[in-house]
């Protein structure tokens, strides 16, 4: 049986000095809970700012294709390549459904075509856009 040197001296700190210990230690105690709650509510506040500031770039996006199919804009591939690089380094991809799912894709409107599968995609009227597993912003469609 080993036995422990620290239980067999007594201790060298008066009471008064122990309670001030204590006091200190439940003192840095909620400085903890303090800091870890504000750093909870920046990380909020970044993930707020980040996804307005991507819906931002979506609508660039949107203005870019306009353009694009209005004007023939020549610079449009190369801005759309280097801004859609740019997002997928922080996890953003279109949606890319071929049918229609719920919370991803919204359907602006629907068409009867015989011999379609009920919510095929027919076309895109505006991107969506999606962060890992989040929805930043749905796709518009028309569908079957």
């Amino acid at each position: 049986m080993v036995s422990s040197s620290r239980s067999s001296q007594p201790s060298s700190f008066s009471e008064s000095e122990l309670d001030q210990l204590r006091q200190g230690v439940v003192d840095l105690q909620k400085q903890l809970v303090e800091l870890q709650e504000d750093f909870e509510r920046y990380k909020r506040d970044q993930t707020t700012y980040f996804e307005s500031f991507c819906l931002g770039m979506f609508e660039i996006f949107d203005m870019m294709e306009i353009l694009n199919k209005e004007n023939s804009w020549i610079y449009y591939d190369k801005i759309h390549r280097k801004i859609t690089i740019a997002l997928k380094r922080f996890h953003i991809v279109e949606i890319s459904e071929k049918t229609v799912v719920p919370g991803k894709v919204k359907v602006l409107k629907k068409e009867m075509i015989d011999g379609m599968a009920e919510g095929t995609i027919l076309e895109v009227s505006k991107k969506g856009y999606v962060l890992k597993d989040k929805v930043l912003r749905p796709a518009e469609v028309v569908s079957v």
